[in-house]
């Protein structure tokens, strides 16, 4: 836990259990592992749509990272938004499971790098 900390100022430990991953945490209710390459059908298939902009963003709605390759790489569910800023940005903190580090509660981009970066956003909403 100290070495997350100190990489990632943001991170507060939620869970140290190692038995899901972050796709299991967000589509099966932390009970199991799925393999991040289903990300892209379990989006279609459950219905998700892609958001135009990150000023749409809802609680609940899903951070989606990618490797440099465009690969899937990581997933996590926004748990709070703050306010906006002149500027229209604002921060964005998501709920995630870190492989077998756990899972935490983070700022969108305060990942460990092989994790990717957050580069869209999705949501069930209609």
């Amino acid at each position: 836990m100290e070495v997350v900390k100190a990489n990632h100022p943001t991170a507060v430990e939620r869970s140290l259990r190692s038995t899901y991953n972050c796709m299991g945490m967000v589509f099966a209710s932390r009970r199991t592992c799925i393999d991040i390459e289903h990300l892209g059908l379990l989006l279609s298939e459950d219905g998700y749509r892609k958001l135009d902009a990150a000023s749409e963003l809802q609680v609940g709605d899903l951070a989606v990272y990618r490797v440099d390759s465009g690969d899937f790489s990581h997933v996590g569910v926004v748990y709070y938004l703050g306010p906006f800023r002149v500027d229209g940005s604002r921060d964005v903190y998501v709920m995630s499971q870190w492989g077998r580090d756990g899972e935490y509660l983070h700022r969108v981009d305060d990942v460990n790098v092989n994790l990717g970066t957050p580069t869209e956003y999705w949501t069930d909403r209609t």
